[in-house]
Parts: structure tokens; C-alpha cells; sequence
């Protein structure tokens, strides 16, 4: 019998992956040090993660990270465009998108339309980039 993953599995993952240090690298931000991910139970199914092409080299040790000590979890990966990301994830075609941006007003309505929820925000990085005026 194949499980399926839940919302808060899925959050783990992403939060707590075990390539992340054993603390958040800027704790003042969110008054939280968080643990290295460790699994209090094995899980088994498939996780579709679709993400924007040039963050894959970040979101391939996420799930190298996860797959380490979730072996029963069969991880599915596609590089995208960041305006596609949002989209396959709230048509249900995949189950995390990492559009490596903030996610914009209207890609929030359709995924709270298309879905009946607003969608999980985790934020992992900001400026790895330089930018006009910075």
C-alpha cells in the first residue's frame, strides 16, 4: 500500500532538510534555531518537487539530503521557469514548487483558487545576487 506525503512531511523537508547545519545560519531573523532533520518514522510514496532551473544545484542537495534518511520516498525533480513553478504545484501535478523568488499577488490567488488554501511560504535565502542600487 503506497502512502502519500503530508503537508507537514512535506514542511519538514523543506525546514528541516539534513543537508541544513545543525543551526539556522541567521537565527535573529526568525528567533528560532532549528535541529538537523532526523525521521521519527520512515515514510514511503512519491514527493514531486518542481523547481526553478538555476537554484537546481540548491534544491538536488535538499532532496539528496532527504533521500539519505527517507529511502522509501521516490523523489521526482524538474527544472523550470520560475512563473511555472507555482502553477504545476497548485494544478496538483507536483507538490512543492521553488520558484527561487517571492512568490507574486496573482500566483497566490490562483493557488488559493485552485487549491482552497493559501500556499506555504517557506522563505531559504534572500539577495544571492547583487542588484541595481545594492
Amino acid at each position: 500500500m503506497k502512502s502519500f506525503l503530508t503537508a507537514a512531511q512535506v514542511f519538514s523537508f523543506v525546514v528541516f532538510s539534513a543537508v541544513l547545519p545543525a543551526q539556522v545560519v541567521r537565527p535573529e531573523l526568525t528567533g528560532k534555531i532549528y535541529p538537523a532533520y532526523a525521521p521519527d518514522k520512515k515514510l514511503a510514496g512519491d514527493l514531486r518537487f518542481v523547481g526553478e532551473s538555476s537554484a537546481e544545484p540548491l534544491f538536488t542537495l535538499w532532496v539528496d539530503g532527504f533521500k539519505a534518511p527517507q529511502p522509501g520516498v521516490k523523489v521526482f525533480v524538474k527544472s523550470t521557469s520560475p512563473l511555472a513553478a507555482l502553477p504545476t504545484v497548485a494544478s496538483g501535478a507536483y507538490d512543492i514548487g521553488f520558484p527561487a523568488r517571492e512568490l507574486w499577488p496573482y500566483e497566490e490567488e490562483l493557488f488559493q483558487k485552485a487549491r482552497g488554501y493559501a500556499p506555504t511560504v517557506v522563505l531559504v535565502g534572500v539577495g544571492a545576487h547583487r542588484t541595481a542600487g545594492g
